[in-house]
């Protein structure tokens, strides 16, 4: 029980961050550790005020320093990010799991609006992933790597003759990542998914000459996977 109630309040802490992140992306000289400010007058927040919920509840929704009213969306993303960790524990999620799902879901939001992948958000995937493996095998490493290359040829190439980008190189650190966490062949087939949707995507939206975030819907279907795998993991382990 505590250990689900600790693990859910780290992810709410994760997810306040993340969405402060999200909201700030594009200000000029803002530092990913700089202290959170209010969103109303710009004054920086007291020690008090950064706890996720509880600060919220106990403020009634005001901010202490200019008494105006606090969005509900930091009501809402960190008690649902607080039950997600709950529910994770619940179903025995591996911790790899746990922390990589946050930084997919901010990424989906992230590439979709913005149409960039921040080299730090791929760092902090890369990070996990790598942990996550107790001991990498130079094979997977070899099959990532190769993978890595290819696409490099590929963006090249693209630039040289079409004089513009077809896959961004956030997309393609991504995959990096992603090809030492699933491995071949699930790699290909999570790519495969992915740009069968995108194309899906395209077709009913009609904008065929408007670039396209890749890498979010990667980060979706791998949320996918993982969900699907983790459950599946927990509904065998149960006993008949």
């Amino acid at each position: 029980m505590l250990n689900a109630l600790f693990t859910g309040y780290m992810l709410a802490i994760l997810s306040s961050w993340l969405k402060s992140s999200f909201d700030n992306y594009q200000l000029k000289n803002r530092s990913l550790l700089a202290r959170s400010k209010c969103d109303h007058c710009g004054k920086k927040l007291k020690w008090f005020n950064l706890f996720p919920v509880l600060s919220y509840l106990f403020q009634r929704g005001t901010s202490t320093c200019c008494k105006k009213k606090i969005s509900r969306n930091y009501l809402y993303i960190e008690s649902s990010t607080f039950l997600l960790g709950c529910i994770f524990i619940f179903f025995e999620f591996s911790l790899s799991s746990i922390l990589l799902i946050p930084f997919l879901v901010i990424l989906v939001f992230l590439d979709e609006k913005y149409q960039e992948i921040p080299i730090w958000l791929n760092a902090l995937i890369l990070l996990v992933v790598s942990l996550s493996k107790e001991n990498l095998d130079p094979i997977m490493l070899l099959n990532a790597g190769m993978i890595f290359l290819g696409l490099i040829i590929i963006y090249w190439l693209y630039r040289v003759f079409r004089k513009r980008e077809g896959l961004g190189l956030g997309d393609i650190i991504l995959i990096f990542s992603l090809s030492l966490y699933l491995e071949i062949p699930t790699i290909f087939l999570l790519i495969s998914i992915s740009a069968a949707l995108l194309i899906v995507k395209i077709i009913f939206s009609k904008d065929y000459y408007k670039p396209h975030a890749f890498g979010s819907w990667l980060s979706g279907c791998l949320i996918g996977f993982i969900l699907f795998q983790e459950f599946y993991e927990f509904a065998n382990s149960v006993p008949i």
